[in-house]
């Protein structure tokens, strides 16, 4: 099986963006089957956008709780809506950044499990 080079980080970053279990399969798969150590670099950068994103959410969950406790619950939806907008927009960008290189190159994967 075939896939190039930049189809496959757009569907990694499109994965990371849907969230944990998309992510755990598309770059599981990439990570043990592709032979090719040029995708570790576009893992690696997906993986630390995700977990700055679930870091961000924790974060964002305490402070609803206390937000909520004290009243406040303008401050808690702003924040939440700020987070969403970064998060589409820094994946967008990378996504972006995926297709632009236009790679004729592919990655592949082995038909079988024979090793």
């Amino acid at each position: 099986m075939k896939i190039k080079k930049n189809w496959a980080h757009i569907l990694l970053y499109v994965s990371a963006y849907l969230g944990a279990i998309p992510f755990a399969l598309i770059g599981g798969f990439l990570f043990l089957y592709c032979k090719d150590p040029d995708i570790k670099s576009p893992l690696r950068t997906a993986l630390t956008i995700f977990l700055t994103f679930v870091a961000a959410d924790a974060l964002h969950l305490i402070l609803t709780d206390i937000f909520s406790a004290a009243g406040i619950y303008t401050v808690s939806f702003w924040f939440g809506f700020v987070l969403d907008i970064a998060r589409i927009t820094i994946y967008a960008v990378f996504a972006v950044i995926a297709f632009s290189q236009n790679q004729t190159e592919y990655y592949t994967f082995p038909a079988s499990q024979q090793e």
